[in-house]
């Protein structure tokens, strides 16, 4: 189908600039494709995040062609594909990174296959030629990320609908004639969804489009043909790997939550789910998104004109594609679907820009669709020379970034070239992944190790796998009260500030720590997720041989103890959120059921490009709340890097330390 857009006198100046790429459209494609390739090669990066998501792939699919596990959690898609690459080549990240880059390549050709002749051309070319040259966008064809996967089977799902839905007639839509373009559009959705969670809004899309069209019966079919993949694939789950849990169902618990990291602070209500996408909005639209076409720093503080300006050219270019073009019309949809989405359910403290980078071609189609039919008006007809420079000034703008990233990428990719492939990471993540190997090296394969960044270690070991120790599990705290309501007269708190009046060594101090049931902490959380205890009790459980000597011995040292939870509490409420309960003999019960003999402790970084004393120390913590019991159940033995130079360590635990060996 032609290009659908008014012709009002080819004199016209957008007309003319149509025209003249009209005829070179296809240069300009080989173009981009080129000027990607290019950039692409200049920004190489040979190495997995810290994040780890990009090594999680990658392990999960190790698993799945090895072991045939199920890659659940993130969607399982993905990995499935990565692994028959796995298992030719074992773990090459050179080989999975280019089949990303595959992917890129596959989905910028099909992006101009797909609108060639129905946009017209100076808006999709400007599009496809600003993507092909956006540093950031091009910088997820080099990882081992689902993005341009999942951007590749978004190409793909349009084309399927372009062809066998818009391109026809709604008297042609009828299933008899069509029954295979149903099923081929239902498993393009199906597909979707198992690429990422976001998947499933691709079936909303549809069905809002055919709505606004008023044709009914497609509907129907198009959700029965989405559910009949879709159950069957279910069935079979559950069948051969015996889980019949959807892919982001434990990600949708969380997604629901008021604090990702805090359960205790309860699920999310309207006004919250209002203010994520109004922080979303200021973040990925009055920031990122001009960050991408080199117009912003990101030093830079979003700007809530900015955003506005965004959603004000989504409106306008949604107006002119439900009057002129039915191929804008369901992009737009889907664009608003997917953006609105994601900016309602998701925490803004999980800022990442590969979250909004992927509609990036979208956007400035959808946009410059927006300004290119307002300025067709005759009342706008004499500014036409505007979107011109408006497109040709984003090409040079991000065109320049991408430059100034590939100039400052060149010392690495040096480094790569000679066979340095830790070259790029911090101090801090070298010494995490060189103390991976050698704990890799020089602990038998029989014993399992933990740590905070399982993928990454298992990517540096070349398959060693070892436990992922994420957070630090604590009891609800109702539960717990009610555990001391039945046990009266039998245990102490103490404020931990106090605990420095007592003596190292003797009797007493051992007596008083080998009672020890729990820790109790108020922690509040900053916008970054990080957080800052508040307040810290212990818990003592005291056996009746020595509750009375316990008892006279602090207040020998003048340490005031509570042996009354609930007025404790009563007296703290006002001040303090809510308490996180640790149980030193539940965390050690946890290491022990998963097998786990050794721990990692590293220094890794809370904010990765600046060295402080915030670090991410969850395994630390784990092992702290331990050693309130057992201070001598573990020992260091061996680290990399000074105590100064952000160090990490292997330490061993020594289980048969514990008295009975419990």
């Amino acid at each position: 189908m032609k290009t659908v857009h008014s012709t009002q006198g080819r004199s016209e100046l957008l007309d003319k600039a149509d025209s003249w790429i009209t005829k070179y459209s296809s240069i300009f494609l080989w173009a981009a494709m080129l000027l990607t390739t290019i950039f692409t090669l200049l920004m190489m990066d040979i190495k997995v995040s810290t994040g780890g998501d990009d090594a999680t792939y990658i392990l999960r699919a190790y698993d799945f062609i090895h072991h045939f596990f199920y890659p659940s959690f993130q969607g399982p898609l993905y990995p499935i594909i990565l692994s028959p690459f796995i298992l030719i080549f074992g773990i090459n990240l050179l080989v999975l990174k280019a089949l990303s880059f595959l992917f890129l390549l596959g989905f910028m050709y099909f992006f101009y296959k797909l609108f060639i002749g129905k946009v017209p051309s100076v808006i999709l070319i400007s599009a496809l030629i600003i993507s092909s040259v956006c540093g950031l966008l091009l910088y997820y064809g080099i990882q081992t990320y689902s993005e341009t996967f999942f951007m590749f089977l978004q190409i793909l799902l349009f084309y399927v609908f372009f062809k066998y839905f818009i391109n026809r007639e709604v008297q042609k839509l009828s299933l008899k004639e069509n029954y295979r373009a149903y099923l081929l559009l239902g498993f393009m959705i199906f597909v979707s969804s198992l690429a990422r969670s976001i998947g499933y809004a691709t079936i909303i899309a549809v069905i809002l489009y055919f709505i606004l069209k008023k044709q009914w019966k497609p509907v129907l079919w198009i959700i029965i043909s989405f559910l009949l993949f879709t159950l069957t694939f279910s069935a079979l789950r559950t069948i051969i790997w015996h889980t019949n849990q959807i892919q982001f169902q434990s990600q949708a618990l969380t997604l629901f939550l008021k604090h990702p990291y805090n359960p205790e602070y309860g699920n999310e209500n309207v006004a919250g789910f209002i203010k994520r996408f109004y922080d979303n909005s200021q973040s990925y639209l009055s920031k990122d998104l001009y960050i991408f076409l080199g117009l912003t720093s990101e030093s830079s503080k979003p700007f809530i004109l900015l955003s506005i300006i965004a959603f004000l050219l989504f409106i306008l270019a949604f107006y002119h594609a439900f009057r002129r073009n039915r191929y804008l019309l369901f992009t737009g949809i889907y664009l608003l679907l997917m953006i609105g989405i994601t900016f309602i359910i998701l925490q803004n403290l999980w800022h990442q820009y590969r979250l909004i980078v992927i509609f990036l071609p979208w956007i400035l189609l959808f946009c410059f669709s927006g300004i290119y039919f307002l300025t067709k008006s005759k009342m706008l007809r004499k500014l036409q020379f505007l979107p011109i420079i408006l497109m040709i000034c984003l090409f040079l703008t991000s065109f320049s970034r991408t430059v100034h990233l590939s100039v400052l990428n060149m010392p690495a990719l040096k480094a790569y070239i000679m066979g340095n492939n830790l070259y790029g990471y911090t101090p801090d993540w070298i010494n995490y992944i060189k103390i991976s190997q050698w704990a890799s090296k020089n602990i038998p394969q029989d014993k399992v190790i933990g740590c905070r960044k399982a993928s990454v270690s298992f990517i540096h070991t070349n398959g060693r796998y070892f436990a992922s120790i994420d957070k630090v599990p604590s009891t609800n705290l109702k539960s717990y009260l009610d555990k001391l309501s039945t046990l009266r007269g039998k245990y102490i708190i103490i404020n931990e500030d106090d605990l420095g009046k007592i003596p190292s060594t003797g009797r007493f101090t051992i007596d008083l720590i080998q009672s020890t049931d729990a820790l109790l902490q108020s922690i509040t959380y900053d916008q970054t997720g990080i957080g800052f205890h508040t307040y810290n009790f212990r818990v003592y459980l005291l056996p009746d041989s020595l509750s009375d000597v316990l008892k006279f011995g602090l207040s020998d040292y003048g340490i005031p103890f509570e042996t009354d939870i609930d007025i404790l509490f009563n007296k703290l409420r006002n001040e303090v959120k809510d308490y996180l309960v640790y149980e030193p003999d539940q965390l050690l019960g946890n290491l022990r059921n998963r097998k786990i003999d050794y721990l990692i402790l590293a220094s890794l970084r809370r904010n990765p490009n600046q060295k402080t004393n915030i670090t991410i120390n969850t395994v630390e913590r784990y092992v702290s709340f331990i050693q309130s019991k057992y201070p001598n159940l573990f020992r260091k033995i061996h680290q990399i890097g000074s105590e100064d130079d952000e160090p990490a360590a292997v330490i061993e635990i020594l289980y048969n330390s514990i008295s009975g060996n419990k």
